[in-house]
């Protein structure tokens, strides 16, 4: 029964958004170092990043894998805010887009790869048009990158339920 419980107490994510100057330097350097050196410099896509992913593609049975990722840290946070619903079917052997385009292509690559593909390209596109309305929000590339990065260092799941790096550290390690 959760009549008379607080509303918190029934969501599942409980998140903490902890602004860019009080994450601990370690751990942006950590998050950047792991997740995309490149984050202060790029515009949301890292061209650089697309290339090294491309040139690792390998084929078997006739179909690209692809054994290393190169999302941003700004298309890691879309792709678990605004494409969640699209991420969670591309793995469907159902075909998510029935243009004619996709069905071709799905015959050469599969309904997997041209799910991925394409929410690959809603990721990329978003990325890009976030990153340019933070930038006129905030006034500068600088400020808009500190605020995505602050975000996804709140937002992103940490395992046992944990969002963010502050709700982990409070959890695993009991601290702040």
């Amino acid at each position: 029964d959760t009549l008379g419980q607080p509303i918190v107490a029934l969501a599942r994510e409980r998140r903490q958004i902890v602004p860019f100057a009080e994450i601990p330097p370690v751990v942006r350097d950590a998050i950047l170092a792991a997740e995309d050196k490149r984050f202060f410099a790029h515009d949301g896509v890292d061209s650089r990043s697309l290339l090294r992913v491309v040139s690792k593609v390998r084929i078997s049975d006739g179909r690209p894998i692809f054994q290393q990722g190169g999302s941003t840290i700004t298309q890691q946070l879309v792709r678990g805010v605004f494409l969640q619903g699209q991420t969670s079917q591309e793995n469907s052997d159902e075909l998510q887009n029935a243009g004619l385009l996709s069905r071709a292509l799905s015959l050469v690559i599969g309904a997997r790869n041209v799910n991925r593909v394409l929410r690959k390209q809603d990721e990329m596109r978003l990325s890009l048009w976030i990153e340019e309305e933070m930038r006129s929000q905030f006034g500068s590339k600088r400020l808009a990158k500190e605020a995505l990065f602050a975000r996804y260092a709140s937002l992103v799941y940490m395992g046992k339920g944990q969002y963010g790096f502050a709700r982990a550290a409070e959890y695993y390690l009991d601290r702040s």
